[in-house]
């Protein structure tokens, strides 16, 4: 079985190709975004000419035939993605209900240019199957400080506490909830006029370097109205609000449209920061999360954008390495469920791509226009160099979903040399077209088969669906239809119409197929010139049916249909099917429910399946009712406080006697080494033992549940643990007096309560100064680390026959912070170089030694694994277990077994020992 937008996503067919013969062999995968950065800030890529007068027809047709040289430079060379700056400074370079037309388009801010270049842009872009992307900067406004006062569209006049300068520059102030509402009307008009594929953001957010003066007036109303943030996180949140904010405005509007960001390349390199996500740091150096305010994985981790694009302007084997950077964003956004398309920097292909002059910018938008245009490292002006990079960038992806994002268009087809870079892409990487990858989060729309397709005069035409798009394959004549799988090397491209013009090379000699590709990209069922399309019965839905309850993880079951050879499995909200929820797709009679994300729990749904096959009209099932309940926890609850530390886990579960596993851990995001308790269990619940969970500490707890092989796993539950006191501790080993020996550890007796001991020995049972033995006993340990041979007092390991003295105390949480107990009284003991095990066995899989006195014990040590420990009489007869554990380490008290002669039957690590112990 699979998902329809994971299938298509993760199964993406990579087809070697017959390469013209360089260095490296590449091949070329049928998903990858293939984008570019066009630029109309200061006119770096488009347009060149700037319209004087509104309406000059040369003028127009200049900047309408650079378009489309540019266009039909890309498409010939297989990009399959557009980003147009649209919004540089509060301006457009559309027909704006909120801002002017830009000086970039115009000569006077707000003139009317007579012609709407991003309907242009969208409609040229479709007409070569190119998707057309709106870039917008969310907050710049004047590149030099007073540029627009006087001119339509100034903020300064109609809105002066919108604007925060520094350093000769300004922007809209991030941290002013209008000017975040502002950008939301500004993207929502944007998607809603045209039919572009999706918004872009770029690095630009807080200014560089802004004080924190600026804005401290807004951070004091914050903190006033009880917010608790500090200054750089409420900057951070105020970002991660707009990006938020224009998520799920899109997510509401149309939610087809892919939403990315182009942060700049290095993020997350601080441990603290990278521990808070439940990821490792990055390499390289991040200036942004202090500078500029920018979080990208603030963004990834909540699923507010659909992509992130960093801007990774650095080469294989700089300081700052592509080839580490790349696959950790790779590794970063499969983590969240996201895309990850690498921005590459490639103004330094010819000596003639120094930065351009920036005409009224401040000083400090040069400098940053100016480090940002090249790429930095050895074999910056290679060709190769690039081509490895989207090498690494497919090597290093994860979840089907390779990409590269240009900077800038111009240097695609225009690098000065006879062979322009775009040409060399295609040559190399880009051999064949591409598909953009697909959104798995997001609902798909199949319709069905294309019908009525012809060819005339070398364009094929079919009969289509609304809002959707095609792929067009040229399948030679001895290809066998029904094995068709829609295969990258038969690719011819895509069409946002119903038409598409077959090239020369493919007029004589092959077979045309058809599909349906939707907006969100995945690809559906194929349909063949000339086929007579067949009406697939339709399936019987088997479970669940008729309203009935199903908790996860089940399967959604139906009966197979004849001819038949995938399926698609829907779910929306309403009888009618209007509203979809997911749609999967299904080799088999089956989907595990696992595989469904975001379905609400309690709240009735419906399901159908429809009945796919090449050349067939769909078999459509009917509709039925099912109530979801997900795989979720019922103890402890989400935020719950006051959690006692030992308690019963409980999570819902089918009663079908699949085996839960419940995690606790310290980390949201369950990272390695994070896990402080994992348990099994078949009945929905599980105790959680003591010295296990610390009082007063936060954890993070979830369950899986594998059914028929696939697993599910439930939201997380953040829980805290109740606050308690410890008590003054009391020294377990050594009693007052004792001799001890130096294998023996000294140890404290364990507390709930207590967060860690503190245990300290001297020479002296008034003087504890600094020479003094220290050891911190954390997450429940009560033995010192040392056995009492290596324990230095007085700089000096301690001497044979001295007397020395013990004491400790606990710390413990009140009210958030930590406490501590007092010292309890000091004992003192006598140390004993010798040894003082009185009998002992040692194995390959662990060693058990008997100490005696008058707290006599076993001692059990060996490699992590399950121990337990049984007594019996010298006849064989049970006494009883002693001791039952998981761990590398234990220690078990012989006080209560009865004066005589015991057997102690030690099981570990597949191996049973015997020790005779008298008593």
């Amino acid at each position: 079985m699979r998902n329809s937008f994971r299938n298509l996503l993760l199964i993406s067919l990579f087809t070697a190709m017959s390469l013209p013969i360089f260095a490296t062999a590449y091949t070329t995968p049928k998903r990858e975004a293939r984008s570019t950065w066009c630029a109309t800030v200061w006119n770096i890529d488009w347009p060149k000419t700037v319209i004087s007068t509104t309406g000059n027809a040369s003028q127009i047709a200049a900047q309408k035939n650079l378009l489309i040289r540019m266009l039909d430079s890309l498409a010939a060379n297989n990009i399959n993605s557009f980003n147009l700056q649209v919004r540089s400074r509060c301006d457009a370079m559309y027909k704006s209900s909120y801002e002017p037309w830009s000086t970039d388009l115009v000569k006077t801010r707000g003139m009317d240019p007579g012609w709407d270049p991003l309907a242009f842009a969208v409609e040229e872009c479709h007409k070569r199957g190119i998707e057309c992307n709106a870039w917008l900067n969310p907050y710049r406004y004047e590149s030099n400080k007073g540029a627009w006062d006087g001119l339509p569209g100034c903020y300064r006049t109609d809105h002066p506490d919108w604007v925060m300068d520094y350093n000769g520059a300004a922007i809209l102030n991030p941290g002013v909830p209008e000017v975040t509402q502002r950008i939301v009307d500004i993207c929502k008009e944007i998607i809603t006029n045209y039919d572009v594929d999706g918004i872009l953001y770029d690095d630009y957010f807080y200014l560089s370097g802004t004080p924190m003066s600026v804005d401290a007036g807004l951070y004091d109303k914050y903190t006033a109205a009880g917010g608790t943030l500090s200054q750089a996180d409420w900057r951070r949140n105020n970002v991660n609000s707009m990006i938020r904010s224009v998520y799920d405005m899109i997510q509401e509007t149309k939610p087809y449209v892919r939403f990315g960001v182009g942060p700049a390349g290095v993020a997350c390199t601080s441990s603290t920061v990278a521990a808070k996500y439940g990821i490792e740091p990055s390499p390289g150096s991040d200036w942004q999360y202090s500078d500029i305010y920018s979080d990208p994985i603030a963004w990834v981790s909540s699923k507010t954008l659909d992509y992130i694009a960093p801007q990774i302007y650095w080469t294989i084997g700089n300081s700052t390495d592509y080839a580490a950077i790349a696959p950790w964003w790779s590794t970063v956004a499969n983590h969240f469920g996201r895309h990850f398309f690498s921005s590459h920097s490639i103004t330094s292909l010819t000596s003639a791509s120094s930065a351009p002059a920036i005409n009224g910018a401040s000083a400090l938008e040069q400098s940053l226009m100016s480090s940002k245009l090249k790429a930095s490292g050895p074999n910056n002006t290679s060709f190769s160099e690039y081509a490895d990079e989207v090498n690494i960038n497919r090597n290093s992806d994860l979840n089907g979903a390779p990409g590269s994002v240009w900077w800038s268009a111009t240097y695609l087809f225009n690098t000065g040399s006879k062979e322009s870079f775009g040409h060399y892409l295609k040559r190399t990487v880009y051999t064949k077209p591409s598909l953009m990858p697909a959104m798995p989060w997001k609902a798909g729309n199949n319709p069905g088969v294309v019908s009525d397709i012809t060819l005339s005069n070398d364009t094929l035409k079919w009969n289509g669906f609304d809002n959707v798009r095609y792929t067009v394959y040229a399948v030679p004549n001895g290809v066998d239809q029904s094995t068709f799988n829609c295969d990258v090397q038969y690719l011819l491209g895509t069409s946002y119409a119903t038409k598409f013009a077959i090239p020369a090379a493919y007029r004589s000699g092959y077979q045309f197929a058809v599909c349906v590709l939707d907006r969100v990209s995945n690809e559906y069922t194929p349909m063949f010139l000339g086929a007579t399309a067949k009406t697939l019965a339709a399936p019987t839905l088997v479970y669940p049916i008729n309203g009935a309850e199903a908790a996860d993880p089940f399967n959604f079951e139906w009966t197979k249909v004849a001819g038949a050879t995938s399926y698609v499995l829907q779910i929306a909200s309403d009888a009618e099917f209007k509203n979809l929820t997911h749609s999967y797709i299904s080799d088999t009679t089956s989907v595990s429910s696992a595989l469904i994300e975001g379905i609400e729990s309690g709240v009735p749904a419906y399901w159908r399946v429809i009945a796919c096959a090449g050349n067939s009209n769909n078999g459509v099932s009917a509709g039925t009712a099912f109530t979801p309940r997900v795989l979720e926890l019922t103890y402890p609850l989400a935020n719950e406080t006051n959690v006692a530390p030992t308690f019963t886990a409980k999570w819902t579960t089918a009663n079908t006697g699949d085996e839960g596993t419940l995690e606790i851990s310290t980390d949201a995001f369950f990272a390695n080494g994070s896990t402080i308790f994992s348990g099994t269990s078949t009945t929905g619940e599980i105790d959680i033992p003591p010295f296990t969970l610390k009082a007063g500490t936060t954890y993070f707890a979830r369950v899986s549940v594998t059914h028929d092989g696939t697993a599910k796993i439930s939201a997380k539950h953040m829980f805290s643990i109740m606050e308690m006191t410890a008590e003054v501790p009391t020294i377990e080993r050594p009693s007052e007096g004792d001799t001890v020996y130096s294998d023996y550890r000294i140890a404290v007796a364990r507390q709930q309560a207590a967060n860690n001991f503190t245990l300290e020995i001297s020479n002296s049972a008034t003087s504890w100064g600094r020479t003094r033995y220290v050891a911190t006993l954390n997450d429940f340990a009560y033995m010192a680390p040392d056995p009492a041979g290596s324990i230095k007092v007085n700089s000096a390991l301690m001497t044979n026959g001295s007397t020395y003295y013990v004491r400790a105390r606990a710390s413990y949480y009140q009210d958030g912070s930590l406490a501590y107990t007092d010292f309890c009284t000091p004992v003192s003991f006598i140390y004993s170089s010798k040894t003082g095990g009185i009998s002992g066995i040692s194995t390959n899989d662990f060693t058990a030694k008997i100490y005696g006195g008058a707290s006599p014990m076993l001692v059990v040590n060996s490699p992590a694994s399950a121990i337990t420990v049984e007594a019996a009489s010298m006849l064989g007869v049970s006494e009883g277990q002693l001791y039952s554990g998981f761990g590398s380490h234990a220690e078990i008290s012989l006080s209560d077994l009865q004066p005589g002669a015991h057997l102690l039957i030690v099981r570990c690590g597949g191996t049973v020992k015997t020790l005779k112990f008298i008593r």
